[in-house]
């Protein structure tokens, strides 16, 4: 905790600095997404708009240092990164190459102390141009990530349509960092980290899958999707629907519903009766800060005994009741020691939608 107390960071920021500094080399807390431009798309106007947005952002500007003992996040003045644009039109088969191209890409670290994104275009023949974005989680989360994409979309529509860019709001990041500074030194937030400190100190067992530990895992992530499918996503909604399990919204009722099949599945192949995991929470709680770019999610475990004779829906309020009671002791966010860890897996359910593109729709994937 001296570490942390002498820093400028978040909480969440210095968790990611500090593993980071375990791996410096390695990219798993790259967070990238693949967008598939409109036809047309002028890419000088592209640069001028993300350059806007760069310039607005005190996020998008922000360097980690390490100065006299403790670490700092500096916001640059100024950054200019010019966008790369890849053109890939001579290969045999450009998409291909894109894709090699990509996995290249993702493995090359991002440096705290300097540019944490990398913004590059590729080009597949003269009208077609893939988007490349990968920031460092340091400056980002899922939330951001669409908030990244849709300002660069607005700017670019201001400047194709003749608007005015200085009308478009990019709150700064810093506002947020000193209201959690704030609230973690409040009344509520010490009351918060002795809650906390008393639910961590119940240790559980490590999870063994098919009745064996998990080896470590390298550094490098692979992302596997699995599309539910339409037919399987209508019967998930109408079932969230229905009296008894719907709770709050139709989101939130469907994120209990999916943590539940998750944590049953958990039990059922580590075949233990308690199973924590973790979940992350947006932690975007006024207007201003569901504007601003910037890393604000919080990660709190979420644990749960299972008896033999719990039926589904006894899982799903127990669960249900337990993220509710979490959410009541915040701010926080759960440390993950390597000693005790307070989870091994984790559960996040996020419905951020990248939207349109100075008005036409983008396809997005997310690649890390």
């Amino acid at each position: 905790m001296d570490l942390y107390d002498r820093s400028t960071l978040t909480w969440g920021q210095f968790l990611l600095w500090a593993g980071q500094q375990l791996a410096p080399d390695a990219s798993h807390y790259h967070a990238a997404s693949l967008f598939e431009m409109p036809p047309g798309l002028n890419t000088e106007r592209f640069q001028q708009a993300f350059q806007m947005l760069v310039d607005r952002s005190d996020t998008l500007r922000s360097v980690f240092l390490e100065h006299e003992g403790r670490t700092e996040r500096r916001v640059l003045s100024e950054l200019v990164r010019p966008i790369e644009i890849v053109d890939l039109c001579g290969e045999l088969n450009p998409r291909d190459a894109m894709r090699q191209w990509v996995s290249c890409r993702l493995t090359l670290p991002i440096k705290l102390d300097s540019c944490l994104f990398d913004s590059v275009l590729l080009k597949l023949d003269e009208h077609r141009y893939f988007w490349y974005l990968c920031q460092h989680h340091i400056i980002c989360d899922a939330w951001s990530m669409s908030l990244v994409f849709r300002k660069t979309g607005e700017f670019y529509g201001a400047l194709e349509s003749g608007g005015d860019p200085g009308l478009i709001r990019v709150p700064s990041y810093r506002v947020f960092v000193e209201a959690d500074a704030a609230a973690r030194q409040s009344e509520k937030g010490r009351a918060a980290e002795d809650y906390w400190s008393r639910k961590l100190g119940e240790r559980s067992e490590p999870l063994a899958f098919y009745g064996r530990r998990g080896k470590a895992l390298p550094t490098r992530a692979e992302r596997v999707s699995r599309d539910l499918g339409e037919g399987r996503s209508v019967r998930l909604v109408s079932l969230a629907q229905r009296q008894g399990l719907f709770h709050k919204n139709l989101h939130v009722t469907l994120a209990n519903m999916l943590l539940a099949s998750f944590v049953a599945w958990l039990h059922r192949v580590c075949d233990t009766d308690t199973v924590p995991v973790g979940v992350p929470y947006h932690n975007r709680t006024t207007s201003e800060f569901k504007e601003t770019p910037g890393l604000f999610i919080e990660v709190l475990p979420v644990r749960s005994t299972m008896k033999s004779t719990d039926t589904f829906l006894d899982l799903m309020l127990k669960l249900q009741a337990e993220t509710s009671e979490n959410l009541k002791h915040r701010p926080y966010f759960a440390q993950n020691r390597l000693d005790a860890p307070a989870y091994e897996v984790m559960f996040s359910y996020h419905v951020a939608t990248f939207g349109e593109f100075a008005g036409s729709r983008v396809p997005q994937e997310y690649l890390h």
